[in-house]
């Protein structure tokens, strides 16, 4: 009224209940993301491209030693702290970041006011204006020196035990050279020796010819026996060396190679044609050979041994001998893994373990497939 007393006032009023719910969610998840960044021991930063500043949390300042808190640093003073060999790798990331739209994931080392450098790791997006300009970028960063330490001196520690068994196995290979070379002279005499007596003794009774030849086999056996060993020593430090190979060529030598060595033997050898691979040529004609002789050996009269390829590129050799049990069929590749004795298949037990490692150097695998009485196929491939 005329002497100042409020007759009526006059006002709005709005429903703020929203907001404040929207508030509060907010506040509540601020509280949920630092307590998550806490538990992570992660540090946050952001950089406004437009004042050339860059801001970091609390967090992230204990990761860089900085007690006294949250600080803002210029480019310049950012980049002064980042390793001289880091920098250029992590500049550059950050001129990229305008062609990004993911995570942007960077390492380096970074220096502390006080301490030994400490490697960083940073997760960060770039921030968008309404025109999709990039005004800024936001991240994480995580203290991760003591993971890089220990994979270092993990890497350390794998380098020396590597060391260590390559001069395991130069030791191994050079025993077994000597050893070899030991062994021969004697069984080359204890040969010759044989062969003196069965013609000296020719007449004698049966039982003296039976010990000569049974002598003379056992050390024929042993001479096999060096043989595979060495070739076993060998394997533990070659590489294969590819070229492209004619299969079809090469299994059809073996095959001759095999009757020649065994004239009483009946069995026949079929290799497909047009079979080849791109291998280690005198490894392969090892492994092949190996396989092709084994099938040869353990064949009925009148057999058939078989090399071929599968529609899927497998390689294969397959018998139609006596079989394998189903237990043994991984067995049969261990050294000295023998399902039968020496009198009635002959060999030394190496064979077919040099035939997986041969096969393992090409970077494949070999398996045998077989049932009693049915035959056996050998299956293998070259990476």
């Amino acid at each position: 009224g005329e002497d100042g007393r409020v007759e009526r006032w006059f006002g709005t009023n709005t429903d703020v209940s929203e907001r404040r719910a929207s508030e509060e969610r907010l506040r509540e998840s601020e509280t949920r993301l630092s307590l998550a960044l806490a538990a992570a021991d992660l540090g946050t930063w952001s950089a406004d491209l437009e004042r050339g500043v860059t801001h970091f949390s609390g967090a992230a300042a204990r990761i860089f030693g900085r007690p006294d808190g949250a600080f803002t640093l210029t480019a310049e003073e950012w980049l002064a702290m980042v390793h001289p060999e880091d920098a250029p790798k992590l500049l550059e990331s950050m001129r990229n970041m305008a062609n990004r739209h993911d995570t942007v994931y960077d390492e380096f080392r970074a220096h502390p006011r006080e301490g030994k450098w400490r490697w960083i790791e940073s997760r960060s997006l770039p921030t968008r204006d309404d025109d999709g300009r990039v005004t800024g970028a936001i991240g994480v960063f995580a203290d991760i020196t003591e993971r890089k330490e220990a994979a270092a001196e993990m890497e350390r520690k794998v380098e020396e035990r590597t060391a260590q068994l390559q001069a395991s196995n130069e030791a191994l290979e050079s025993f077994t050279r000597h050893v070899a070379h030991d062994l021969r002279g004697p069984l080359r005499s204890i040969l010759l020796a044989c062969h003196l007596l069965q013609d000296e003794l020719r007449t004698s009774d049966a039982a003296t010819q039976d010990v000569l030849v049974r002598q003379e086999r056992a050390a024929r056996r042993l001479s096999l026996l060096i043989d595979d060993l060495l070739e076993m020593a060998r394997l533990s430090r070659t590489t294969a060396e590819r070229q492209p190979l004619n299969l079809t060529r090469m299994a059809r030598e073996i095959a001759a190679d095999v009757a020649a060595s065994h004239p009483e033997s009946t069995v026949r050898v079929e290799v497909e044609e047009d079979l080849a691979a791109d291998a280690d040529y005198r490894l392969l004609r090892s492994a092949l050979g190996n396989l092709i002789e084994n099938a040869v050996k353990y064949s009925p009269d009148g057999g058939t041994v078989r090399v071929g390829q599968r529609p899927d590129g497998v390689l294969s050799v397959s018998d139609e001998g006596i079989g394998i049990e189903k237990e043994y069929l991984e067995k049969i590749f261990e050294p000295f893994e023998r399902l039968h004795t020496e009198s009635r298949f002959k060999g030394t037990g190496i064979g077919l373990s040099n035939v997986r490692q041969i096969v393992r150097l090409h970077g494949g695998r070999v398996w045998a497939e077989s049932e009693p009485g049915k035959g056996s196929t050998f299956l293998f491939t070259l990476g």
